[in-house]
């Protein structure tokens, strides 16, 4: 967390006041066994404000057993 907060701060004032909750429209929660990020609340903002809030859903491509993989080095994903 300290090494995001130092990211930011190069670019961004940055003041962290209790455990991040929501960042750019991501929902965040933490917990001992990992990080769960969702973008649920960014997704039915941008429905209403499209009127499509009775759209239909559609399954994702994604299949749900999919293996995803890790990324070699943890810097890779901070300096994307």
């Amino acid at each position: 967390m300290n090494h995001l907060k130092h990211k930011l701060s190069a670019n961004f004032d940055v003041k962290l006041f209790s455990t991040l909750v929501s960042f750019v429209g991501c929902n965040i929660a933490q917990s001992k066994r990992g990080i769960k990020v969702n973008q649920g609340r960014y997704i039915e903002q941008m429905l209403k404000y499209r009127s499509m809030e009775t759209a239909n859903a559609v399954k994702s491509p994604l299949h749900k057993t999919a293996n995803l993989l890790p990324a070699l080095e943890r810097e890779q994903l901070l300096d994307y």
